[in-house]
C-alpha cells in the first residue's frame, strides 16, 4: 500500500519582503492544494486583525458634506483620503491620532502627530493641500478589528454631532491569489505544488499573515481531534429547535463566494452589494457609479459572475444527473 504523502514544509520562492511574499508548500497529493489555498485564502482576506479609522472630528464641522476655508479637498474627500492609511497599533485596542496644520501646505500622513502607541506604514499618504488661509485640525479615533465594518456600525450612542462615523477596512491583507502546480516525487506523478501569492499593507509581514491564518484554522480544526476523543451531546438548550425553522428558499449567495481582492470587495459592500444577486441587478452605469470601480475592476466582476454561473450551472447538472 502506498503511504499517504504529506508536505515536506512551507518554502519561500524568490523574494519575501514586508508587503509581499510568494510561498511554497509541497509536495501535496492531488485536491489538497485547492482544499487549502482556498482555506488560507478566505482566513487571510477576512479573519486577520489590524487597525483603522473609525471616528473622525473636524474642528468646528459637523457632517462629512461640509468644506473647510482654504483647504482644497472637501471633508468628505479627506475622509476618504483618511481611510487609506495604513496602521499598526503596538499596545492597546484602541487610539487617538491628531492633525493640526496651517497652510500653505501639503498635508501627509507624515503630519500627524507622533504617538507612540501606533505606527503609520504609509506615511507619504495625501491627505490634504492647503493654501496661506487653510488651516486643518481633526481627530481621528483609531481600533482594531477584523474585516470590514461599516459606518453605520461605527457610530457611537448619543455621540456629539460632530462627530463622523467612517467606513473601516481593518485587514492588513490585501491579496491573496493561489495557483497549484503539478510535481513529481520520486517517480510517481499525480502530486500538487500549492504557490500563495500574499501581498500586505506593510503592516503584518506576509509570513505573520501566514502563520495568524494556519493558527485560526488549527483552532477550528482541533475541536473535531477533542470530540473524537470525548464525543458530547449538545445540550438541550442549545440544540435547534426545528418546528420553528421554515426555510422557503435557499438563502441569499454572499459576494464572498465571487473570491474578490479586499479593495474590490470593500466597495461593494460599502455600496450595499451584499449578495450575488444584488450584484447581478446593478446595472454597468450604476455600478460604474461607486468611486472606486474603474473599467479594469467593472470587466473583473463581468468575469467573476460568468465564472460563478458556469460553476453553478455544472453542479446543477451534476445533481439532476444523479
Amino acid at each position: 500500500m502506498t503511504d499517504f504523502i504529506l508536505p515536506d514544509g512551507v518554502y519561500v520562492r524568490d523574494e519575501l519582503t514586508d508587503r509581499y511574499g510568494k510561498i511554497v508548500m509541497e509536495p501535496l497529493e492531488r485536491g489538497y492544494g485547492t482544499t487549502i489555498g482556498n482555506a488560507l485564502r478566505r482566513v487571510l482576506l477576512s479573519s486577520i486583525p489590524g487597525a483603522a479609522v473609525v471616528r473622525v472630528t473636524f474642528d468646528g464641522k459637523y457632517h462629512e458634506y461640509d468644506t473647510i476655508t482654504g483647504v482644497r479637498e472637501t471633508i468628505l474627500e479627506i475622509i476618504l483620503n483618511i481611510k487609506e492609511l495604513a496602521l499598526r497599533l503596538l499596545n492597546g485596542d484602541a487610539e487617538r491620532l491628531y492633525i493640526d496644520k496651517k497652510g500653505p501646505c501639503q498635508i501627509t500622513a507624515a503630519d500627524i502627530e507622533p504617538n507612540a502607541r501606533v505606527r503609520i506604514i504609509n506615511d507619504d499618504l495625501h491627505i490634504a493641500s492647503l493654501n496661506a488661509e487653510g488651516r486643518l485640525e481633526m481627530e481621528l479615533e483609531i481600533e482594531t478589528g477584523y474585516s470590514y465594518r461599516p459606518a453605520e456600525l461605527n457610530r457611537l450612542e448619543d455621540s456629539p454631532l460632530a462627530l463622523i462615523p467612517v467606513d473601516s477596512d481593518f485587514s492588513p491583507v490585501k491579496q491573496v491569489n493561489f495557483q497549484i502546480e503539478e510535481m513529481r516525487v520520486g517517480g510517481r506523478t499525480g502530486y500538487e505544488r500549492l504557490i500563495l501569492d500574499l501581498t500586505t499593507d506593510g503592516g503584518i509581514k506576509p509570513e505573520e499573515a501566514i502563520n495568524e491564518a494556519a493558527h485560526i484554522l488549527q483552532m477550528h480544526f482541533n475541536l473535531f481531534e477533542k470530540f473524537a476523543e470525548h464525543p458530547l451531546r449538545m445540550e438541550a438548550s442549545k440544540a435547534p429547535v426545528e418546528e420553528e425553522v421554515i426555510i422557503d428558499e435557499p438563502p441569499a449567495a454572499s459576494i464572498n463566494e465571487l473570491d474578490f481582492d479586499s479593495r474590490t470587495l470593500n466597495l461593494l459592500l460599502e455600496a450595499g452589494i451584499t449578495t450575488v444577486d444584488k450584484l447581478r441587478n446593478r446595472s454597468k452605469e450604476e455600478l460604474s457609479d461607486i468611486h472606486g470601480l474603474g473599467p479594469k475592476t467593472l470587466e473583473k466582476i463581468k468575469g467573476k459572475l460568468a465564472d460563478y454561473d458556469s460553476v453553478k450551472e455544472k453542479n446543477e447538472g451534476d445533481v439532476s444527473e444523479a
